[in-house]
């Protein structure tokens, strides 16, 4: 099964909810158009409004509903005088902030999900989610934190049974649909429609 991570378009920070800018709803109708030519089978999204609007974007170009699961929502974080979660002893915690476990755990019980399905999946969703699915499909205690654009794409493909591995990463930070208008630094610069697998330089 394929699964295609999403981070949502650029958003307004200026406005409490969130909102696409102008320059996120243009990189979200880039993203559809690129998607589309995958012919995904499902389209799931987190539910906050930058996420909610990148997918209802990238729904028109792909002719699916949106499905939406909270559980694919950014880290909740409260205190502004407390370090990342990820940072945090076990007795620095705040009532109205999510531990890093168990935000995992909840990124983990979604995804157990997504594997069920057919595929191919788009899930469009934020960050700290990129972070949290390489860490439970890697699996061990080491921490890491990914470089990805807005509307950069990460590809996973999930093999059951596979001798080789169950989790085959194909390519991480896709972004050719914002090559030609938008800056990506790092971005991957060539993915193959026919879903050849990227070369190792393109990784």
């Amino acid at each position: 099964m394929d699964l295609i991570l999403v981070r949502h378009g650029n958003d307004d920070r200026t406005i409490p909810a969130r909102p696409l800018s102008s320059t996120g709803k243009a990189q979200a109708d880039a993203a559809g158009r690129w998607l589309a030519g995958h012919r995904p089978t499902e389209l799931w999204s987190a539910t906050p409004s930058r996420a909610r609007e990148t997918a209802e974007h990238i729904a028109q170009h792909v002719a699916l509903p949106v499905r939406f699961d909270v559980r694919l929502d950014e880290i909740v974080s409260a205190a502004a005088d407390l370090p990342p979660p990820r940072e945090r002893s076990p007795w620095q915690h705040h009532a109205d902030a999510e531990s890093w476990t168990a935000f995992r755990c909840r990124v983990a019980a979604s995804l157990n999900d997504l594997c069920a399905q057919r595929g191919p999946a788009v899930v469009v969703t934020h960050s700290g989610v990129f972070d949290a699915v390489h860490e439970i499909v890697c699996g061990g205690d080491r921490r890491v934190e990914l470089d990805i654009a807005h509307t950069g794409m990460t590809w996973w493909k999930y093999r059951q049974g596979a001798v080789a591995g169950t989790w085959l990463l194909r390519a991480h930070n896709i972004t050719p649909h914002l090559a030609t208008s938008f800056s990506a630094p790092g971005a991957t610069a060539h993915w193959q429609s026919n879903h050849a697998e990227p070369s190792a330089g393109s990784l």
